[in-house]
């Protein structure tokens, strides 16, 4: 997933926001394969899987859009200044799975994992075409996926 975001020059914040975009930008580094920041180069900021785009004071939220939408895959529109826990990765499995078809998995068809009373699995066709098997708690929370390539 690729982050995009807009930020203010850390020499033109104050202490507190500055110290934000920065504990920001540390968490980011687990969670976003790219990260895209509007405005101008910051080596506190910076990193091999970071690009800059030269802009405006304040650009306008079409104009991250639009660089969202030429890239592959999911994008995340995010304040330069939030901080972002280590589960996040998991959206991007979530966002996944749901663009995806799902079919009803009967617990007799399963002879490689054995279900727990309230779990559920389902298999999705990922883009219509590679299957996953993805097994859930009775919560709907994802327990674990089995993948099988051909």
């Amino acid at each position: 997933m690729t982050a995009i975001t807009s930020h203010r020059p850390l020499k033109d914040c104050t202490p507190p926001i500055a110290r934000n975009q920065i504990q920001a930008r540390a968490s980011w580094e687990s969670a976003f394969q790219t990260i895209v920041y509007f405005g101008t180069e910051s080596s506190a900021l910076g990193g091999d899987r970071v690009e800059f785009i030269p802009c405006q004071d304040f650009p306008q939220i079409k104009a991250l859009v639009a660089c969202a939408a030429k890239l592959p895959g999911w994008s995340a529109l995010i304040n330069s200044d939030i901080v972002v826990g280590e589960n996040l990765t998991e959206v991007e499995k979530q966002l996944f799975l749901y663009t995806s078809s799902k079919i009803d998995i009967k617990k007799s068809a399963l002879n490689y994992y054995s279900l727990e009373p309230g779990e559920e699995c389902y298999q999705y066709l990922i883009l219509g075409r590679e299957p996953i098997e993805a097994v859930f708690d009775a919560n709907d929370n994802l327990k674990t996926i089995f993948c099988s390539y051909e």
